[in-house]
């Protein structure tokens, strides 16, 4: 976890700020649909559509961290789309694609 907001190159970027918000929110979101794993384990009942949405979490957590390492590894630094401030922002913005994203599975 320390590694994923180390200062490199790469964390000028848009699109790395954008995975990291990506990151950190699926890994709570892969928290939970283990808890709901278990929970519906436990009462013998179907996976809903709600466990079924959360699934998709960790797949998107390794894709993101593998990306988010990759940058770092290679130190990718970026011409267009450098951060002028407030990297904070894309950090909110990846968490608040994820809940939209993991929202769309409530919906159906």
């Amino acid at each position: 976890m320390p590694r994923i907001l180390v200062k490199v190159p790469a964390n000028n970027s848009i699109i790395y700020e954008l995975l990291v918000g990506i990151n950190l929110a699926t890994i709570i979101s892969t928290v939970m649909s283990g808890v709901l794993f278990i929970i519906f384990s436990f009462i013998n009942n179907e996976i809903s559509e709600v466990s079924a949405s959360f699934a998709l979490s960790p797949t998107i957590n390794g894709i993101s961290g593998l990306i988010i390492g990759a940058m770092q590894r290679y130190n990718n630094d970026y011409r267009y789309g450098h951060v002028k401030g407030h990297p904070q922002r894309y950090i909110y913005c990846g968490i608040f694609l994820v809940i939209i994203f993991l929202g769309l599975g409530f919906i159906s």
